[in-house]
């Protein structure tokens, strides 16, 4: 039930007085972690030192799509909300991971999706989808460009289905070709629980995993969020609480 972390006793994800498993999905965040390939690496500097100041304290510079995130709709289509203005209900839910087994450039096809849990899933439902391919997750070519992707029946599904978050463990929402085509490329994180498992699903205000508008609601908010269009992001990082 407790856990010591360098002399601070805290509860454990698995064991905890609200008798629920957690289970964070997130890969790594920090330098040189893997990017997409052309943007700038994340720079953390120290600009207060325990042994001058006293305290520690850190700059982080940084996109916001980089590593685990959740896109905003504002992040793709242009007129739609930022993250700061969707309410917290829409980053919390129940939910069901299903496995997908994928190979390279493989699409997701809303069949796909229909034939692992068209029978269970649910209106309002957070609906994870593992490929295989967080295994391949690292700065590559195969991870960026050559990882399997939805396609348009899938978002089709989605929106018949109201789901209302997607996530995913490869490079991107869509399909890497129209990636390359338009000349971008991703990164979402790891899966870990069975197939059709119904879990609780929390999205740390942060930069999502989001289907685009397929799925228009899945989005989530910074905790701090600038109210100015200058300084709003487009998204963040995720964990997910799943039931025991």
């Amino acid at each position: 039930m407790a856990k010591r972390i360098r002399g601070v006793i805290f509860e454990e994800n698995l064991k905890n007085s609200m008798r629920l498993e957690f289970y964070n999905l997130s890969h790594r965040f920090g330098y040189q972690s893997p990017n997409w390939p052309y943007f700038e690496d994340v720079k953390i500097e120290r600009i207060h030192y325990m042994a001058k100041s006293g305290v520690l304290s850190q700059r982080i510079t940084t996109s916001m799509h980089n590593t685990t995130h959740i896109d905003a709709p504002a992040h793709v289509v242009q007129g739609t909300p930022f993250i700061d203005e969707v309410p917290l209900p829409h980053f919390f839910g129940s939910g069901i991971v299903v496995s997908i087994p994928k190979n390279k450039w493989e699409p997701i096809t809303g069949d796909d999706l229909e034939k692992a849990c068209g029978k269970i899933v649910r209106p309002r439902d957070v609906v994870i989808v593992n490929t295989g391919w967080h295994k391949f997750y690292e700065d590559s070519e195969d991870y960026f460009c050559r990882a399997p992707g939805f396609v348009p029946s899938a978002g089709e599904w989605f929106v018949k289905k109201k789901v209302k978050v997607i996530g995913h463990d490869t490079q991107a929402n869509d399909h890497p070709r129209r990636n390359i085509a338009s000349g971008r490329a991703g990164a979402t994180g790891r899966m870990t629980s069975r197939n059709g498992s119904r879990c609780t699903v929390f999205c740390s205000r942060t930069e999502s995993w989001a289907s685009r508008m397929w799925a228009a609601t899945s989005t989530r908010s910074r905790a701090s969020a600038a109210r100015s269009r200058t300084s709003r992001g487009t998204g963040t990082v995720v964990t997910v609480a799943s039931c025991a």
